[in-house]
């Protein structure tokens, strides 16, 4: 039933958007798709539907935190908000640091750095409508991101390293892939990792073997899969653009944090929290430079 839940969840917040553009299309057929005014229209739309079903759909999570947060009256409130303020610190410690990262792999490549088509998109974006670019990014943004890439992950993979692991490797390479296939293999290597160590009856030697084994296995057989949906799998790796591969780091190491975060406090309120204070802040730093 999680993985079920997880799985529509997912799909939900992916693809949701392309029904509201069809359904926009059928009732104005000249909407210019190409516009970004629309585009984020369409998206606040999409964003707004799409974070009703999660929160009804994983309201056990935000009760709980609420009923925690409820029953130390105002020093809860206030403690939340301190922890919120002390988590977006860190996470833009831990941000600069990926950052630096970063360069040093593009030096190391001889690459000119640049920003992630992703990144590009939003700040173009957020140029054409920035209010309604705020609404999807500061809240709805931190309420469906983590609801889906920590509250749904940590619901089906419950050992921690695994789940720190497979969240930021999502959260990470969803920003810069929009290849289901390698999202699916990912999550599929992760829930059976977690499902071995959680078996009681083998021992931890042989867990590791049956690990290693089994994970060898799958990246065989969706090495294949890859290989039939892109003739040849060396070349479509050798066409990767190395800036993006190399772009996508930051992305991953921002996932890993906020899952280490959630394990560590269980909280997925504070990490909507710390999300939402990330994304506000980044709106602030766009909008001045635009």
């Amino acid at each position: 039933l999680e993985i079920t839940q997880g799985v529509f969840s997912y799909l939900l917040f992916n693809y949701f958007i392309l029904a509201v553009l069809v359904i926009a299309m059928i009732f104005y057929p000249d909407i210019d798709v190409k516009d970004y005014k629309t585009l984020i229209k369409l998206d606040v739309v999409s964003s707004l539907f799409v974070s009703i079903v999660l929160v009804i759909l994983y309201s056990k999570l935000i009760i709980s935190d609420k009923n925690k947060i409820k029953q130390q009256g105002k020093r809860g409130i206030k403690k939340f908000f301190e922890m919120c303020l002390v988590g977006f610190v860190s996470f833009m410690g831990v941000k600069i640091l990926a950052s630096i990262v970063e360069t040093t792999m593009f030096g190391i490549f001889g690459l000119e750095y640049q920003t992630s088509e992703n990144q590009s998109l939003i700040e173009q974006m957020t140029g054409s409508a920035p209010l309604l670019m705020a609404i999807s990014a500061c809240i709805f943004a931190p309420i469906t991101e983590e609801l889906i890439f920590r509250g749904a992950i940590k619901n089906i993979i419950k050992n921690k390293k695994v789940f720190i692991t497979v969240s930021g490797l999502i959260f990470g390479l969803i920003h810069v892939t929009d290849s289901m296939l390698l999202i699916f293999e990912i999550a599929v290597i992760g829930v059976l990792l977690d499902t071995i160590i959680h078996k009681e009856s083998i021992d931890k030697s042989d867990k590791i073997l049956l690990s290693v084994t089994m994970t060898v296995i799958l990246l065989i057989i969706f090495g294949g899969i890859f290989y039939f949906q892109y003739g040849n799998l060396i070349f479509k790796l050798q066409s990767l653009n190395m800036a993006e591969v190399i772009g996508s780091i930051t992305y991953i190491i921002m996932g890993v944090y906020l899952a280490y975060l959630y394990a560590k406090h269980d909280s997925i309120l504070l990490n909507m929290g710390i999300h939402a204070f990330n994304n506000i802040f980044s709106m602030i730093m766009i909008l001045s430079l635009i």
